[in-house]
């Protein structure tokens, strides 16, 4: 039974059916075992196409002489969006919008430590230099992004920029 349901909470629980039955199926799991642990989930469902985003926190309590769950619902949905951008962020090239260095490397180690077996290719741009000087840092801007579409087209590789000029490919399982 539900004794008190907060304003976030009603409003999910009304909004998608999937949702609640999604909640529902979850706190009767967590009183069955929790086993007096305080227990924290993320569970997402789309509204009007958008994704939507909650943190429930399930408290296992002692209620009629019997075991239950008191259940915390917390709308973590812009807090979600705002690192869902920060990575978006951190893990792009501002110039060609393909991967950062930062998250090619991660991805190569993660590849390595995996035992996944995978192609890795390096493409260093020629000539970068001369089309610099010769027609001035937006046509070198132009000429590092067209690169960076053309190795967009490698089939399942993950591109990173990895220098000025420099670009790898990770395509894991070839």
């Amino acid at each position: 039974e539900a004794l008190y349901i907060n304003d976030s909470a009603q409003q999910a629980l009304e909004d998608s059916g999937s949702f609640a039955n999604t909640v529902w199926a979850w706190v009767h799991t967590q009183v069955a075992e929790c086993g007096g642990d305080e227990v924290v989930r993320e569970i997402s469902f789309a509204k009007e196409g958008k994704p939507v985003y909650y943190s429930v926190v399930c408290h296992p309590i002692f209620w009629r002489e019997t075991s239950a769950v008191a259940l915390i619902f917390t709308d973590i949905s812009d807090e979600k969006r705002r690192l869902q951008n920060l990575e978006y962020v951190a893990y792009r090239d501002n110039l060609t919008l393909v991967y950062s260095r930062h998250y090619g490397i991660q991805r190569l180690e993660e590849l390595l430590d995996s035992k996944v077996p995978f192609v890795l290719c390096f493409a260093d741009i020629d000539h970068l230099k001369y089309i610099n000087d010769q027609f001035g840092h937006a046509a070198g801007d132009d000429y590092i992004r067209a690169v960076a579409d053309m190795l967009r087209e490698f089939p399942g590789g993950i591109l990173s920029r990895i220098g000025g000029d420099e670009f790898m490919v990770l395509a894991p399982g070839c």
